[in-house]
């Protein structure tokens, strides 16, 4: 059960590197690539980072009621897909960016739209992602170490993920806008993949040690 939590983790950094993105390179990219003026205000980049919290308070409800909805076809998700269509949602966000780095070229600027379409996606993919890992972890690991899993938990969605968003955030000096967002919308993706493949077995293990 450990391991299987353990992998289950390691999945996890893969949308997590991409989401801490954009708390990180996003808002250089942002003063440079998007036109933040609205009827004559101009936004702060630093006020985009709200947006995520917003979006996750105002989506959470929202995406509640679809799993409810699922649930009473017999069609809502495994905890395991729900958090390979949450890295999928951030691999998503990122092709919002991609698309302003590509607008955004020889002195032009994309719309903001596609940075808030991007805060919004992940906000989601953050609700189907990190929860769902959270309730997993706590359910699953054996009780006299369950206090220590959940902490591991953060040491994987936090610091790790956060050391290899900032590590690869050297990277947008030496590349353009549009490839550096579209690697980390290709590493969300394949956490997303693998996270699919590994579902099956990782659920019988999981869902096994929780009803047990």
């Amino acid at each position: 059960v450990v391991v299987a939590l353990v992998i289950l983790l390691i999945l996890g950094i893969f949308y997590s590197v991409a989401y801490g993105q954009q708390f990180n390179v996003f808002s250089l990219w942002a003063r440079e690539s998007l036109n933040r003026t609205l009827l004559g205000w101009t936004m702060p980049v630093t006020w985009f980072q709200s947006l995520d919290g917003a979006f996750i308070v105002g989506m959470t409800p929202v995406v509640l009621r679809i799993w409810q909805a699922q649930a009473r076809r017999g069609r809502e998700p495994s905890d395991m897909n729900k958090m390979a269509i949450g890295a999928a949602l951030g691999a998503l966000g990122m092709g919002c960016l991609v698309a302003a780095s590509l607008i955004a070229t020889g002195g032009a600027k994309a719309s903001m739209l596609w940075a808030v379409a991007c805060f919004g996606l992940f906000a989601v993919g953050f609700i189907y992602q990190w929860p769902t890992t959270l309730a997993l972890v706590s359910s699953a690991a054996p009780a006299p170490i369950n206090a220590t899993m959940m902490g591991v938990a953060f040491l994987f969605g936090g610091f790790i993920a956060n050391y290899l968003s900032g590590w690869l955030g050297g990277y947008y000096e030496t590349m353009s806008p549009a490839r550096f967002w579209a690697l980390h919308g290709a590493i969300s993706l394949v956490g997303a993949i693998a996270t699919w493949f590994c579902a099956k077995p990782l659920n019988a293990i999981l869902l096994g040690a929780r009803n047990g």
